[in-house]
């Protein structure tokens, strides 16, 4: 009974979590959004945006002078549902094995004949859960560290900047994350303020995903830095 009582649960939000990441799309652009005259960036090209997660595989805007870390709030939704699945899958994951390991230990040092007689199920019950479980526990770590820093994938590999000038001369600048206000409100900008939601894979966070809070430090750094830049040019 309390097995059925513990696993059943986390079995349900854990096939949830992963329903709802399978069919939340993860956003793109409006259509109206291609009309704005504004520059646009590419990695490739002599000048970025500082924070832009962009895909073409599924319609990702390639990045504008806009404050946009994220596509839309679906977005915003899929980060809060990954982390939730790897949650959920790695606790499930680790719970059958620990389930598993007694009764099998058990069975087996009753006799020397018991480990040949030992169904290759149990075995193969604790090889899965541990590897699931291992797995896992650092993808969830992973993404965690992602959301408390305010980064997406890209973002997060990506250390330094490089630029050719014109006299074939190369200059590289670190990297800075205008959106990282402190990993507490980054927190609770992804997974919203209510704690007790924070596990259950629905919506919780606050804001529509396209625009974010700003860090007025690394914007006067970043102030500081274009002055220094066209200064240099004069």
């Amino acid at each position: 009974v309390l097995y059925l009582i513990v696993f059943h649960p986390i079995f349900i939000l854990m096939v949830w979590s992963y329903l709802q990441g399978v069919f939340t799309k993860p956003g793109y652009p409006d259509e109206t959004s291609s009309d704005i005259s504004l520059p646009r960036f590419l990695s490739l090209s002599s000048y970025q945006p500082l924070s832009q997660h962009y895909s073409q595989a599924n319609q990702g805007s390639t990045g504008s002078n806009q404050t946009n870390n994220e596509n839309n709030d679906s977005n915003n939704l899929a980060r809060t549902i990954t982390v939730k699945q790897n949650v959920w899958t790695t606790i499930y994951s680790l719970l059958i094995m620990l389930a598993t390991i007694p009764p099998t230990f058990e069975f087996t040092a009753s006799s020397y004949e018991a480990i040949l007689e030992l169904d290759l199920n149990w075995s193969f019950l604790i090889l899965v859960g541990a590897i699931f479980s291992l797995c896992l526990s650092g993808f969830a770590i992973y993404h965690t560290t992602l959301i408390l820093s305010n980064q997406t994938t890209l973002e997060s590999l990506q250390r330094q900047r490089y630029k050719i000038k014109e006299n074939s001369e190369v200059t590289s600048s670190n990297y800075l994350n205008l959106f990282d206000v402190g990993k507490r409100a980054n927190f609770q900008q992804v997974m919203g303020s209510t704690w007790y939601l924070w596990l259950i894979p629905i919506g919780n966070s606050y804001g529509d995903g396209y625009s974010w809070p700003l860090n007025p430090h690394q914007c006067i750094t970043l102030c500081d830095s274009v002055e220094d830049l066209n200064e240099n040019r004069v």
